[in-house]
């Protein structure tokens, strides 16, 4: 489980084997080590102590720390974990291979059709007009993996800007069906610094799952800061976005879109930011998004499990040539 920490003045403490909370010198919870995937901060004024840092990262627990709006801070964990090599080296060397783009292609393929197949999922709850709207943005999301197969094999330098493009027409349709099914509650995708409530949840929801990609990259041995689709840039996680991208629509998207399609109150407070009340009911959806199970090359995991997999299958194929298949979820 990933235990999501969003109360001012908590404090994070370690007896035994647990994790311990404590909210104005009284413990209100506690968590068995082995029962903890990952440990999120949201909320500023938490201490935790270096005995539990110590116990976190001996037992192979990342901390994930980020400001009201989901955006990163800091990432904990131990430093023999950033010691894979061969895998760093290949990957630095990928984008001047051609092999570079068969991957970058799976992760567009792989996000588009997560576009389609969300849009259609909603559209079985609509009737009329809506439902066909819905049914047609997603055949035109769908129709760009077509031109995904006319770009050639090159070295991913002479091939983004295309894929980019491909891309970018599918989320301009993908963003437009997103307000068929909220109305006039979503007007367009707005990143940082948004505040209405639709936005400020799916970066906030995107934020959690952010940490988790980012701990799955590591583990796989991959350098955070090389990406393939996305291009360097100092302080930017690019590998993390190119894996975040095939996740987006399966665990932050439509858990955030059902609590808007249900009538569940978000509030957004005097800054701009969601409440801790509106906090913690988009984080409990995502978190619950993330621990379902979910059916994967025949077995049963859950989408947490399923994203290092993938990041694992990502190296693989970085450090071996092989195909990369992104994951696409069922509707």
């Amino acid at each position: 489980m990933y235990l999501v920490v969003d109360t001012y003045g908590a404090f994070l403490g370690k007896k035994s084997q647990r994790l311990q909370v404590e909210i104005d010198g009284k413990v209100t919870e506690e968590y068995p080590f082995m029962h903890l995937d990952g440990l999120v901060i949201t909320s500023k004024g938490v201490s935790l102590s270096t005995d539990l840092l110590s116990a976190l990262i001996g037992n192979g627990i990342m901390t994930y720390i980020t400001d009201y709006r989901g955006e990163p801070v800091a990432l904990i964990s131990s430093p023999a974990l950033h010691a894979t090599v061969k895998t760093r080296r290949k990957q630095l060397l990928a984008i001047y291979d051609s092999h570079s783009t068969e991957i970058a292609k799976s992760i567009v393929r792989g996000k588009i059709k997560n576009q389609a197949y969300l849009l259609k999922y909603f559209s079985k709850y609509r009737r009329g007009e809506k439902k066909n709207t819905l049914i047609d943005l997603a055949e035109k999301i769908t129709s760009r993996l077509g031109e995904l197969k006319k770009i050639p094999n090159l070295p991913m330098e002479e091939t983004r800007e295309t894929l980019l493009n491909i891309e970018a027409i599918a989320g301009k349709y993908y963003w437009q069906g997103v307000n068929v099914i909220l109305k006039d509650r979503f007007q367009r995708r707005e990143h940082r610094g948004s505040k209405d409530p639709v936005n400020s949840s799916l970066n906030y929801g995107y934020g959690i799952i952010y940490g988790r990609v980012w701990q799955a990259v590591i583990l796989a041995g991959l350098e955070p800061f090389a990406g393939i689709l996305h291009t360097d840039r100092s302080g930017r996680p690019s590998m993390v976005l190119d894996l975040i991208e095939e996740f987006r629509q399966f665990t932050v998207d439509r858990p955030v879109i059902s609590i808007f399609s249900r009538g569940r109150e978000i509030k957004i407070d005097k800054k701009g930011l969601l409440s801790k009340e509106s906090r913690r009911l988009v984080a409990d959806e995502v978190i619950k998004r993330l621990e379902t199970p979910h059916s994967f090359k025949g077995k049963k995991h859950t989408l947490s499990a399923i994203i290092q997999i993938q990041a694992r299958n990502l190296a693989t194929a970085i450090r071996e040539r092989k195909d990369y298949k992104a994951f696409t979820g069922r509707w």
